[in-house]
């Protein structure tokens, strides 16, 4: 009898341990502690780079008669929702092209040339000058900081405080910080802050960038420059609407939000992406 109870006993403990583990794998899945980041992928892992929702897929291509594409340093971008468009509504949402307005074009890093000189450019022109490099800004954000534009070397990393591991950049003209930023500002301005010290790690004659492979906003549809809010000599302020199919707390609902975006007035007759939020 004492035979048979301790072996129960011994199952029911099996048992407990068990779904306890599980309990604290859900949890660790499913929230992320405020005071210790998560880790990215592991050195053992494949690097996985999400695709900026602004490059067109196959099934986007197919169906350009819905889109607007843009013909840009980086050859062919979708700028818009692949979905038809159905209503009034709908098509006012969707993004524009840019460059079917001559008074610019993009140079072949992505900033927007100006044909003319920024005090000739009526609203409607400047509209579309900004509407140009908002997207030139979000692929290129992208590219930076939620992948990376350079190919990186899988096996060769280090390890920052956290435990996060970044890759050698294989590149031949990257070999410090300051190579990064110099590429980065081809589109960006200098004159504002940016995220790219927490990203790459510059040692001993190398830089080592940090792939965060995050997903997008699965909502996000498209970005409009909707009108200037300010101008001066150096700088001018949009106002930039981005449209969501819906959101996690009403799928369904379809919402929209706006952000300021400036474009910094280059002494190169070029706009450069200042104030930005990158809208997925």
């Amino acid at each position: 009898m004492n035979r048979y109870l301790s072996a129960f006993i011994a199952f029911s403990a099996v048992l407990c341990l068990s779904a306890g583990c599980g309990k604290k794998a859900s949890i660790a899945s499913s929230t992320l502690s405020s005071e210790t980041p998560t880790a990215p992928v592991s050195a053992s892992e494949e690097i996985i780079t999400q695709s900026d929702p602004l490059v067109p897929t196959t099934e986007a291509l197919q169906q350009q008669d819905t889109t607007a594409v843009v013909s840009g340093a980086a050859g062919s971008v979708e700028t818009t929702n692949s979905q038809p468009t159905e209503t009034a509504a709908e098509e006012e949402q969707q993004q524009l092209d840019p460059l079917a307005n001559s008074a610019f074009s993009y140079d072949e890093n992505g900033a927007v040339v100006l044909k003319k000189d920024i005090s000739e450019l009526d609203e409607a022109e400047l509209l579309s000058a900004g509407q140009a490099l908002f997207q030139s800004a979000c692929r290129t954000e992208w590219s930076y900081t939620v992948g990376c534009p350079y190919e990186l070397d899988n096996d060769d990393f280090i390890e920052n405080d956290f435990g996060w591991q970044y890759h050698r950049i294989l590149a031949p003209d990257v070999s410090s910080y300051s190579d990064v930023l110099r590429d980065y500002h081809k589109v960006f301005s200098d004159t504002h802050e940016d995220q790219l010290a927490d990203l790459y790690i510059e040692k001993d004659g190398a830089v080592y960038a940090l792939s965060a492979a995050r997903g997008q906003d699965l909502y996000y549809t498209a970005s409009k420059v909707t009108s200037v809010k300010e101008r001066n000599m150096n700088e001018i302020v949009f106002s930039v609407e981005s449209f969501y199919s819906g959101s996690d707390m009403s799928p369904d609902t379809p919402t929209s939000k706006t952000n300021d975006f400036s474009a910094v007035i280059g002494s190169d007759n070029k706009l450069y992406a200042g104030q930005f939020v990158l809208p997925y």
